[in-house]
């Protein structure tokens, strides 16, 4: 599944939510349909479902949505086969926001991170999709045979309120041996 597939797969998301039940209440640890990543939701976070027509496509896919205040996380895992660097899978995933719906998109310079140990490229972007202001945190983590990706929506004046969470997702990916 290349870059333009997951910019495509984050839109539908964005979209087309369908809020599975979940209690939010508390922390909840939810994995993919496969069993093969896993992030732990904080506290209000509901995992959701995509309408994504590639059942492998959803099979590597978590999503989860923030009700108060608005926030989407949307996680993704690719083979590792389809990149050679963390670089060029962030490269790919910027160069590919410049032909998205999105207008006026602005992209934060990548910054290494570490991810449970792992190598990862943090960066954000901003714009604007009908009129509304957005931002969202994207983590790229490098796995042994994966490229795995992290990536939070909310609007602008809600990234405060959120940021602390995204934190606590990032650091709580994993990729769980089968």
């Amino acid at each position: 599944m290349g870059t333009p597939k997951l910019l495509a797969m984050a839109v539908l998301f964005l979209l087309s939510r369908v809020t599975m039940a979940a209690d939010a209440d508390e922390s909840k640890t939810v994995q993919s349909k496969d069993k093969c990543i896993q992030v732990t939701l904080p506290k209000g976070w509901e995992a959701t479902e995509i309408s994504e027509p590639s059942p492998t496509a959803q099979a590597r896919c978590i999503t989860a949505k923030l009700p108060e205040p608005d926030a989407d996380l949307i996680v993704m895992s690719e083979p590792k086969s389809t990149f050679h660097s963390l670089k060029e899978v962030a490269d790919a995933f910027i160069k590919s926001l410049k032909k998205s719906p999105f207008e006026d998109i602005v992209v934060t310079e990548p910054r290494t991170v570490k991810v449970n140990g792992q190598d990862a490229l943090q960066f954000g972007f901003h714009g604007t999709r009908k009129k509304s202001r957005f931002v969202a945190i994207s983590t790229r983590i490098e796995s042994s045979t994966r490229w795995n990706c992290v990536q939070v929506f909310t609007y602008q004046e809600h990234l405060g309120e959120v940021q602390d969470q995204v934190d606590a997702i990032n650091k709580s990916f994993k990729e769980v041996a089968k």
